[in-house]
């Protein structure tokens, strides 16, 4: 009998540990955690940053002699900022532009940090049959480098010096420059 009731005492008292003495409201068990949420928009973000880099780069370059290095300033940052302006600079003094569009295929991101400086690395397929620098003349002006594949990988770092704002997000390095040379 003793048996009986310190059993009966110990379900009872884990019920009521389990359950608490009142109602109280229970958590939604597919509720995500607020870091996967943060993780996730962190990545979508710097996905579109990249896109929206190489739309900005195309219209940017698509017209030198009319354009301000500012232009470039919304989608780069850091060394691939310094590098855009130094390509706008170059297409300025020596008369040619770029035609056509860098297309992202496909991306991946790989590295997400949202401390310090938030960044995401993102390893991405882009196509580059369609964008070349050509002369007044619509001719070439930069020789066909063989080894690179018109679509290849590319790694970058975008960044985000003002995160959690989600619309600082800026291509701030590119990562890897040997795996240019591996087709996707």
């Amino acid at each position: 009998m003793r048996t009986t009731l310190s059993l009966l005492a110990a379900c009872t008292l884990t019920t009521l540990t389990l359950t608490g003495c009142g109602t109280h409201p229970t958590a939604n068990p597919t509720t995500p955690t607020p870091t996967v949420d943060k993780v996730q928009a962190a990545k979508d973000a710097a996905e579109t940053a990249l896109r929206t880099w190489f739309q900005v780069s195309a219209q940017c370059l698509a017209d030198p002699p009319n354009t301000q290095p500012s232009c470039l300033d919304q989608a780069s940052t850091d060394q691939v900022l310094q590098d855009d302006h130094q390509a706008l600079a170059t297409a300025q003094e020596y008369g040619f532009h770029y035609v056509g569009q860098i297309t992202v295929v496909s991306v991946q991101s790989d590295n997400v940090v949202l401390d310090g400086v938030a960044h995401v690395d993102i390893t991405a397929c882009i196509d580059t049959t369609n964008y070349q620098a050509v002369d007044d003349g619509g001719m070439p002006v930069l020789p066909v480098d063989e080894s690179r594949p018109l679509r290849h990988l590319i790694v970058v770092e975008v960044r985000n010096y003002a995160y959690p704002s989600a619309a600082d997000w800026r291509v701030g390095e590119i990562m890897d420059l040997e795996i240019a040379t591996t087709p996707c």
